[in-house]
């Protein structure tokens, strides 16, 4: 059999000659030192595995990805990178990366990778050459099909296990499901304590939401007959999505249906549903059951890690942002604004008297005080600002593409809607609750530090806070300067 054929790019020679060092006794090895090179190496030689670092002089490390997988959708693609973040890791691994390996790399570890590897694109090979072998004899069409159904379900497994990005692997296994269901529609229903979603496959965007509802609804009489809940799950509470992927225009009558339960750790935690106008032949089931037993442990493993990212950002009392994610946000719309050229507005809030609140009505009360705030203020924004907890009483709103004067209106109907709100105490009292603000204008011209704008807001605040509360207050230099 002929060595595995691998192209290793990488402008930095050294280690470029290092990786062919370790793999030239093995493996028939083609080394690139830029980008455009590796490209027309791509395009000219039919490559088994390819080994890119991320950033490369000519042409980065995701396009020489593209490109190989665009030839070759079965090729074998490490990206390396010494500056890597879960953005760039995920991004590569839903590109179609086989794995994502951050330098400083040992050689043992690039080794046990690459062969790993290696020993995938050789059974697919192989695979390959038995089905054409095979696909010469006229009594071993039954043999090609189980053939071409190992190989495919091998080829899935590898591929839904390179991401723990939940919606991902929502995507990747409902369009594999679709390609053994043609002219059908198909629904994963989850459940969660935290999350209830609806994902649809195969729905063409006009005249849907009628399938839609008829698929939910049997969902939710399957799912509580399947599950013991002390509530039922309701329709509003579900989130429609639609994964990526090619819609195919469906049958009209849909009259043919199945489910499959999965299950978790001795839980129903998912139904599968199937919709279609024809009866699902036996080999098509088989195949779908298989695939949904490979893909119920990745599936539930992104669901817990995506529903432990979602709680890692939220405050546990409000429901809003964190500090450690408002942080994280504010970070984002800095780098935004100055990409994009435009201003934007960081409005500093706090609760006026809250200690006198907890004082007084104890902290409970304090407690419903800071989560109603937090639903008054978010019915008073634009979908697109971002409402967190700073910390203790204190909120922080940051407002995209925001003028100052419209800040202003906002700011002004926040103001209106607490003093307008009846606020009580757990034993009924009522309770008068305002709030102070700080606003500051982070224009195109600044090139300020994200502690310099908060900082400039928090003095926003102090002023609004001692000359009189309940009102807002807008940055200007003097108050760097006073006390």
């Amino acid at each position: 059999m002929d060595k595995i054929k691998i192209l290793v790019a990488e402008d930095d020679e050294q280690i470029a000659a290092l990786w062919g060092l370790i793999l030239g006794d093995k493996y028939d090895v083609d080394i690139s030192y830029d980008g455009t090179d590796a490209l027309e190496k791509v395009e000219q030689n039919n490559y088994d595995l390819i080994i890119s670092d991320l950033q490369m002089p000519g042409a980065d490390g995701i396009q020489i990805l593209r490109k190989a997988r665009n030839k070759d959708s079965f090729v074998e693609v490490v990206i390396i990178t010494g500056n890597a973040t879960l953005d760039t890791a995920m991004k590569s691994i839903n590109e179609g990366a086989s794995s994502f390996l951050l330098k400083p790399v040992t050689p043992d570890d690039f080794l046990a990778q690459v062969e790993k590897l290696a020993a995938q694109r050789s059974f697919h090979l192989k695979n390959s050459r038995m089905q054409a072998s095979i696909a010469e004899n006229e009594e071993g069409k039954e043999y090609l099909q189980h053939l071409k159904e190992l190989e495919s379900l091998f080829q899935f497994s590898c591929h839904l296990a390179k991401t723990i990005d939940f919606d991902e692997v929502v995507r990747r296994f409902l369009v594999e499901v679709m390609s053994e269901s043609p002219g059908s529609v198909a629904l994963l229903f989850l459940a969660h304590d935290f999350q209830k979603n609806a994902y649809f496959c195969g729905l063409p965007p006009e005249n849907s939401s009628e399938i839609q509802s008829l698929m939910l609804e049997k969902a939710l009489d399957d799912w509580n007959r399947a599950v013991t809940q002390k509530r039922k799950i309701t329709l509003s509470a579900l989130e429609i999505k639609h994964p990526e992927g090619e819609i195919s225009q469906i049958p009209t009558e849909l009259e043919n249906e199945i489910s499959i339960s999965l299950i978790a750790m001795g839980k129903t935690f998912a139904i599968l549903y199937l919709r279609t106008k024809d009866p699902f032949p036996e080999e098509a089931m088989n195949y779908i059951n298989m695939l949904t037993h490979l893909a119920t442990p990745v599936i539930s493993n992104a669901f817990t890690h995506n529903q432990i990212k979602i709680l890692s950002t939220i405050d546990s009392m409000t429901g809003i942002l964190n500090h450690r994610a408002f942080q994280e946000e504010l970070d984002k719309e800095i780098s935004r604004a100055r990409r994009r050229k435009y201003s934007f507005c960081l409005v500093m809030m706090d609760v006026d008297n809250f200690k006198v609140i907890n004082d007084t009505y104890g902290h409970p009360t304090g407690d419903v005080v800071l989560r109603s705030v937090a639903e008054l203020v978010k019915d008073c924004i634009r979908k697109t600002d971002i409402l967190a907890r700073y910390g203790g009483e204190e909120f922080v709103l940051i407002l995209p593409e925001a003028s100052l004067e419209g800040v202003k209106v906002i700011c002004q109907r926040i103001l209106e809607a607490l003093r307008g709100h009846d606020f009580r105490s757990l034993s009924g009292k009522s309770i008068k609750i305002t709030l102070s603000m700080g606003i500051h204008q982070c224009t195109q011209e600044e090139n300020v530090e994200r502690k310099n704008i908060i900082d400039y807001a928090d003095k926003a605040l102090y002023r609004a806070k001692h000359t009189g509360k309940d009102r807002y207050v807008i940055f200007t230099p003097e108050l760097l300067t006073t006390n």
